[in-house]
């Protein structure tokens, strides 16, 4: 999973799964419900709260977390409201983020933007969370260590069955999929084994995030690759003619790709302003005084320093692609330029300082 998430995995199937329980959820509006083992009611309907404009922001800054949706259930006693969250990976899931003190708190707290789009019902407990119905989920709920120790309970998940061509629906992430099962030839039908769907897609953004390590350049601006890029697939194929199989292409490829992220990293030191915190904080506060403006972070601060750095060698050097020809002499032409970009380092920290908005 690790290999797998350079490549965006995470972030791919758990779109991919809120998707699939928007649309199941959706099409559970007038129907009956039950949420844990003393509600029942009919579904009124569902509004997709983690899609309002600003949420994250607004939550965050207030250290509450957000569910994915909010439920009106029509009850024997009235409609209350009910907070649900897709998780696809059911050990993630935190009780808190669909209790129904936070979605209270959502409702509740002055200038919050879901109030306006929810009905005015009432909170009467704690929601639940949304997981697909297969061989992990059910190890987890019953006590296996999975990414993490499972927090919830049974009574808090709502196990839904989901088809493996309704995760991966890009016709690319299926080319894909086939070529790396078909590395293993396995009798077994990724289409309807959600664990070999699942084994074969985080080989497949495995190999893709090597290939990114790669291929982004040591020094300048990079193009962001995805599942589509034209050289990814053709490459992937190569290396699977002398793979053992699936896992060992991704290991392998890994090993390839390790050589271009050191040298990533001695380009990425070479490139360093070379500022100790001390001394930039001493900077950032004397400007912040001087213009009257909050100081900004020190994370902030850096990372806007490294834009700029990067930048202004881009402008000298190009942009530097692996392999470098002579590896020693550009290390030491990067050092000196950031030693005659340091004198412009206190104007540009005062120009950050200068976009820092008052709190």
């Amino acid at each position: 999973m690790g290999l797998a998430d350079r490549g965006g995995s995470s972030g791919f199937i758990g779109s991919a799964w809120g998707d699939y329980c928007r649309a199941w959820l959706t099409q559970q509006v007038g129907a009956s419900f039950a949420v844990g083992p003393d509600m029942n009611g009919t579904v009124e309907s569902v509004v997709d709260i983690d899609a309002i404009p600003g949420l994250a922001a607004f939550a965050s800054s207030r250290a509450l977390q957000n569910p994915d949706f909010v439920i009106a259930l029509g009850t024997s006693n009235g409609s209350v409201l009910v907070a649900a969250d897709a998780k696809f990976s059911i050990e993630t899931a935190k009780p808190r983020q669909v209790s129904a003190e936070i979605l209270t708190a959502l409702l509740e707290t002055p200038g919050t933007p879901v109030r306006p789009v929810v009905p005015e019902h009432g909170v009467e407990r704690d929601g639940f969370f949304l997981t697909p119905d297969y061989e992990l989920t059910h190890l987890v709920l019953n006590g296996t260590t999975g990414i993490l120790r499972t927090a919830v309970s049974a009574d808090q998940v709502l196990l839904l069955e989901i088809e493996p061509e309704r995760l991966f629906v890009q016709a690319e992430m299926r080319v894909l999929i086939d070529a790396l099962a078909a590395i293993d030839e396995t009798s077994v039908n990724w289409s309807t084994d959600l664990v070999a769907a699942l084994y074969y897609g985080r080989c497949a953004f495995a190999s893709l995030g090597c290939r990114i390590d790669e291929t982004k350049p040591l020094l300048g601006r990079s193009e962001v690759r995805e599942l589509d890029d034209p050289g990814f697939l053709p490459e992937l194929k190569r290396r699977g003619q002398v793979a053992r199989s699936a896992w060992h292409l991704v290991q392998r490829w890994d090993q390839d790709a390790e050589d271009v992220r050191a040298l990533r990293i001695k380009v990425h030191q070479a490139a360093d302003i070379g500022i100790a915190n001390r001394d930039l904080r001493a900077i950032v506060e004397r400007q912040a005084e001087r213009q009257g403006r909050p100081a900004p972070s020190m994370n902030r601060v850096r990372r806007e320093l490294a834009v700029w750095t990067n930048a202004e060698l881009a402008n000298r050097f190009g942009t530097v692609f692996y392999p470098v020809p002579d590896l020693h002499r550009f290390l030491n032409e990067l050092r000196r330029a950031v030693a005659e970009l340091q004198p412009e380092v206190p104007g540009q920290i005062a120009e950050i300082v200068a976009g820092t908005r008052p709190a």
